[in-house]
């Protein structure tokens, strides 16, 4: 089962490949705010909502997407941990 640490840097590097480019920023840190950095908006937050589902076999629920949860790497480690019972 995947660690928290293990669902951090998978965002990062999820992020890094996915949704970083043309954003202007070189590197992404584990507590980089995602949105007020302009590295996600919200067509990249639903697309990486999608990939977690699909990657750790979860729906997140409704109540749940809020930004608050997946400001940043770390947070959204804490976040999937929390789901998976970790």
């Amino acid at each position: 089962m995947a660690t928290r640490d293990d669902i951090e840097q998978a965002v990062i590097t999820y992020i890094g490949e996915k949704l970083l480019r043309g954003k202007g920023v070189e590197e992404v840190t584990p507590t980089v705010n995602l949105f007020t950095s302009g590295i996600v908006d919200s067509m990249g937050a639903m697309k990486m909502v999608s990939w977690i589902e699909s990657t750790y076999a979860l729906k997140i629920p409704v109540v749940d997407l809020v930004p608050e949860n997946f400001q940043s790497p770390a947070i959204i480690g804490d976040y999937i941990a929390r789901l998976l019972g970790n």
